[in-house]
């Protein structure tokens, strides 16, 4: 389990393993003022990853639980796409 999407990259590692992971996303960081631009960019590509390379996510936020469903969406969309190429 980990705590906070900033570990994101970090979520590569079980996955090649194949360990299941749940992530607690914390929401929507990188949109905060009270960070810099650098930061926000880091903050970014981590929830970006987090979200990738978990295979489940807690999410307590409308905002993250939107962009969780967004993923699942695309992967059903690819898994649709190749049942017609293979036929």
């Amino acid at each position: 389990m980990t705590f906070g999407y900033n570990t994101g990259v970090f979520n590569i590692a079980p996955r090649l393993r194949r360990i299941p992971n749940l992530i607690n996303m914390d929401g929507m960081e990188w949109k905060r003022n009270k960070y810099s631009e650098p930061v926000k960019k880091f903050l970014f590509y981590a929830e970006k990853l987090a979200v990738k390379y978990s295979d489940f996510i807690v999410a307590d936020a409308l905002q993250t639980l939107a962009m969780t469903i967004k993923k699942i969406a695309i992967i059903a969309l690819i898994l649709f796409m190749i049942s017609i190429l293979v036929g």
